[in-house]
């Protein structure tokens, strides 16, 4: 494990490298911090343990990981597998695998079970990396801006914008959900047209 930092520390999002050769990994981050380390924290582990732990931390923490760079063939768990789990905790962030020896099979697993951003070869070359990085960012960022106006116009359909509070369409969003499941409610309308004090 490289990083130096504590979650504390963190204001930065940060981008994740995963190896268990040393020198792979440190060439990496280090073109890495170079290209990106004004807006990013460039993080580093060379075994899956550490890094799922760095991961699982960070999203306590609400630190943003959008892009993460991770071996295929590693000690304990193959690179794929733990996209796998990488996933599962923070689906959108993109993933990029780096491999000499990964046959299409495990490629095409990552790609179904993990959603795998790219499969980069090793050797690779800097300004492949470079542009990958920036595209994945790109697309990170594109992604997380739709789903942010995606909520604000379900907000504006569902909620009243003067109480906040759910309108008429919730109401029969909600008789929906219960009645596609079986269960029955009882709606009770009051009317109050004065108030007596």
């Amino acid at each position: 494990m490289e990083n130096s930092s504590t979650l504390e520390d963190k204001k930065k999002p940060v981008i994740l490298c995963i190896d268990d050769e040393f020198i792979i990994l440190k060439s990496l981050s280090y073109l890495l911090k170079k290209e990106f380390g004004k807006e990013y924290d460039i993080e580093s582990f060379n075994d899956s343990e550490s890094a799922l732990n760095f991961i699982k931390d960070c999203n306590l923490n609400q630190i943003e990981i959008p892009l993460i760079f991770c071996d295929q063939v590693m000690p304990v768990m193959r690179g794929d597998e733990f996209l796998e789990i990488v996933h599962r905790i923070i689906p959108n962030t993109r993933k990029i695998m780096l491999t000499g020896l990964a046959s299409a099979e495990l490629i095409g697993n990552a790609l179904n079970k993990a959603n795998l951003y790219r499969y980069i070869a090793k050797p690779w070359q800097n300004n492949d990396i470079i542009l990958t990085t920036k595209e994945a960012l790109r697309s990170f960022y594109a992604d997380k801006t739709l789903e942010e106006k995606n909520k604000e116009l379900e907000k504006s359909f569902f909620y009243n914008s003067d109480t906040n509070l759910a309108n008429w369409e919730k109401l029969q969003q909600r008789f929906e959900e219960y009645a596609t499941k079986g269960l029955t409610l009882t709606l009770a309308i009051l009317k109050i047209e004065n108030y007596a004090y």
